[in-house]
């Protein structure tokens, strides 16, 4: 893609420019973690790359009201995600909405929604969150484009999270499932071991977090987000070596256009949790300046609360009172403004606990035993061992030379026979049996 938009820039009278750019600045913003063109696991960020083309796209189609300057606002809005542009990317998102809508321009209408929901969430605005989440979904119905479908079930199961509204989140998080694997739509691998991990975490099932202690190589750990879900799962489950290491590796490898305060606040509740006064210090450091902000994934799908609250959490495992009674008191107002009924039970729990040091950890249940592997299919294991290195339906299709129904009628028999939720569950599963190992 980079190599014909960059013919198209060479063969251009410069009328198109910007919009050229806003789409070159876009491709280059997202480059899958591994060679596989298979993966649909873990990307990496070029924002260094890609923010000089999307500000001269800005800059060239200002004052413009076209299809040009709205592909210019939203690909300067998608590879800028650093809470330190935090006010222009929500006025940037406004007005990418405005004018897409006056261009009735259903496709980038939702795109738009979808990047001024998560400005508004991060800013406080649950008000402002669900405008945009409400339009988008009108707009993604009336086009009835999978990608645009599969959108909307990913931000709807954000939502329902974020009100603790399980039932609801589980429904849109299957439709997801369902459109993204049929349309084997980019992204929707990831999305699902995302939700995955924020469910696991929310139930409080140590049996469905031991799942995710699978060995540091695993593809499923193959991003920042991934591995700061599964430190925060090992300190819950008491493993604070395999927290120090994942929290480790993950402080190393996050950047700031890449879910940062997501990856941070996962972190430091792990912190919290184990009472570890290097990675306390280390944390609070790098989160005291998003005092104020919410902790959300860049795609939206992920709330983990306001910053404040995990601030009040690691102060009071220091034994700092005081501070930590005055952070929780903002925490509070935030919690208040959202609606996020989550943190507001992490709220009540601190303020009982406060001043006592961390905050208990749950009892740890007995791992599962998987016994369903042995109920496998051969094919069943040879589709179950592909999952676990991230690759889609389509691609075990082709792999094994089976047609990706198929494939799909053989995940939900693992899924059935393993007893597991989903993609990532499974992957773990297999991860832990050592289906992924040579031979």
């Amino acid at each position: 893609s980079a190599a014909l938009l960059d013919l198209a820039e060479r063969l251009d009278d410069g009328a198109r420019r910007g919009a050229i750019l806003a789409c070159r600045a876009l491709v280059e913003m997202r480059i899958p973690a591994s060679s596989d063109p298979d993966q649909q696991v873990a990307w990496v960020t070029r924002a260094s790359v890609a923010q000089p083309l999307a500000d001269e796209a800005l800059a060239i189609t200002d004052g413009r009201t076209d299809i040009d300057r709205l592909l210019a606002l939203i690909s300067w809005r998608a590879t800028h995600r650093a809470p330190r542009w935090l006010a222009r990317r929500r006025a940037t998102s406004a007005a990418a909405v405005d004018l897409a809508q006056r261009l009735l321009d259903h496709e980038r209408l939702v795109d738009a929604c979808s990047l001024l929901a998560v400005d508004c969430l991060e800013t406080g605005d649950r008000s402002g969150y669900g405008r945009a989440l409400a339009t988008l979904r009108w707009a993604a119905a009336t086009e009835a484009n999978p990608r645009l479908l599969w959108l909307a079930a990913t931000l709807s199961a954000g939502e329902a999270l974020l009100d603790d509204d399980m039932e609801a989140a589980e429904q849109h998080r299957t439709d997801a499932d369902r459109i993204g694997d049929a349309h084997d739509l980019p992204g929707w691998v990831a999305a699902e071991l995302l939700f995955a991990a924020e469910m696991t975490l929310g139930s409080g099932d140590a049996g469905e977090m031991r799942r995710y202690l699978v060995p540091d190589n695993s593809p499923i750990l193959d991003s920042p987000i991934a591995r700061s879900s599964v430190a925060f799962m090992s300190a819950l489950l008491g493993d604070d070596d395999r927290t120090l290491r994942y929290a480790e590796t993950a402080l190393r490898d996050v950047d700031e256009e890449s879910s940062l305060l997501l990856c941070l606040v996962l972190l430091a509740r792990a912190a919290a949790t184990m009472g570890s006064d290097r990675l306390i210090t280390e944390l609070t450091t790098r989160l005291e300046p998003w005092r104020g902000h919410v902790a959300i994934d860049a795609s939206g799908w992920w709330c983990a609360g306001p910053v404040d609250l995990v601030l009040a959490e690691m102060e009071s495992a220091a034994g700092r009172t005081d501070r930590a009674a005055e952070s929780l008191t903002q925490a509070v107002s935030i919690i208040e403004a959202i609606g996020d009924r989550r943190s507001a039970r992490r709220a009540e729990d601190l303020k009982r606990c406060l001043g006592n040091g961390p905050l208990p950890r749950p009892t740890v249940t007995s791992a599962a035993t998987h016994t369903g592997l042995a109920e496998l299919t051969d094919r069943e294991r040879d589709v179950l061992r592909l999952i676990a290195t991230g690759m889609t339906n389509a691609a075990i299709g082709s792999a094994l030379a089976y047609s990706p129904s198929t494939i799909r009628a053989d995940t939900v028999s693992i899924y059935r026979k393993l007893e597991v939720r989903g993609r990532a569950e499974a992957a773990a599963v297999a991860v832990a049996a050592g289906l992924t190992q040579p031979g």
